[in-house]
């Protein structure tokens, strides 16, 4: 696991965690309150795939992401297949 540093640290824990070839990447809300937060520091730009909506997302430094009162988000990266 690798703490990602966002612009709400003390109100929002994020970080990616690897296992072989899946990635994500986790984003929690710990406050009773709507939150937006930048993502400022960690192995985070890539693109990645939302894994409850399915929607595809580039992150860069400068993405803002809006999480609701307590809640989260759970990004994947998407799997690519190669032919044999």
């Amino acid at each position: 696991m690798v703490q990602v540093v966002n612009s709400e640290p003390k109100l929002i824990f994020s970080f990616t965690r690897t296992k072989g070839d899946h990635r994500i990447l986790a984003m929690f809300n710990y406050s009773d309150q709507k939150r937006s937060l930048t993502m400022t520091d960690g192995p985070f730009v890539n693109g990645w795939q939302d894994f409850a909506s399915g929607q595809l997302l580039t992150l860069t430094a400068s993405r803002t992401a809006d999480l609701p009162a307590w809640g989260y988000q759970i990004l994947v990266q998407p799997q690519t297949t190669t032919s044999p």
